[in-house]
Order: structure tokens, then C-alpha cells, then sequence
């Protein structure tokens, strides 16, 4: 088990815990990536990878809720990354690529959970 630890934020994470408070709604600091697969894919592989990422890196047992004293950080939660899934296949190639598009624009466009680790979230 691990331990969970709530401490006090630096001035910078501070600053950053504010701006996302402020922009509340918008996903300002969403850094999106995708990547297209050609063939079939071994979900359980991919599932079995984002696991073994967030287990080694600590950065990704972090998240910043807000207590009476203000944001802190949560150290040492359970993380998980949710990978969503979402099957295009039936769609003709043109009709997949454009209905993968706008579902990847709404992922993209809704904040992360600053409160919850990991800030991550997954599609397949």
C-alpha cells in the first residue's frame, strides 16, 4: 500500500493551481497526442504499458485538491489511467476518420480532473 501524503504546493504550482481556477472549463494545459494505428491493436498490452507508467513514475500519483488551507498536493494515491474505448470500425474509412476527429476534439476540450491523479486520460 502505498503512503498518501497532502502537503502544501509550491508558489509556481501555486500560480498554475489559480490560472486552471480561473480558465475553470477550458484545457489549458491539455497537451494532446494521437497516433493512428494501422492493423489491429493489443489492447491488453496497451492497457498493460499505461500501468507500468504510471507505476514507475511518482509524478503520476499526484493530484492538487483544494482543502481549507488551499490547494495541496496528494502524494502517493492510487492511480489508474482510464483508457477509453471507442470502435470506428463499423464507419466507411472516410466516415471513421472524421467521427475519430470530433471525438478526439471533445476529449481534448474537457479539463482534467486537477483533484484526481493521474492527469492523464487514454483513448483507444
Amino acid at each position: 500500500m502505498k503512503t498518501v501524503n497532502l502537503s502544501q504546493i509550491s508558489d509556481i504550482q501555486k500560480r498554475l493551481w489559480f490560472a486552471t481556477k480561473i480558465d475553470s472549463g477550458w484545457p489549458t494545459y491539455n497537451q494532446p497526442m494521437a497516433f493512428l494505428v494501422k492493423g489491429s491493436l493489443d489492447s491488453a498490452a496497451v492497457e498493460k504499458a499505461l500501468d507500468t507508467l504510471v507505476e514507475i513514475h511518482p509524478e503520476m500519483h499526484m493530484g492538487f485538491p483544494e482543502i481549507e488551507e488551499g490547494p495541496s498536493i496528494l502524494r502517493g494515491a492510487n492511480a489508474e489511467i482510464k483508457l477509453i474505448k471507442k470502435d470506428f470500425a463499423s464507419f466507411s474509412k472516410k466516415v471513421r476518420f472524421t467521427n475519430a476527429c470530433r471525438f478526439l476534439e471533445d476529449i481534448i476540450r474537457t479539463p482534467l480532473a486537477l483533484e484526481e491523479p493521474p492527469l492523464m486520460d487514454c483513448v483507444e
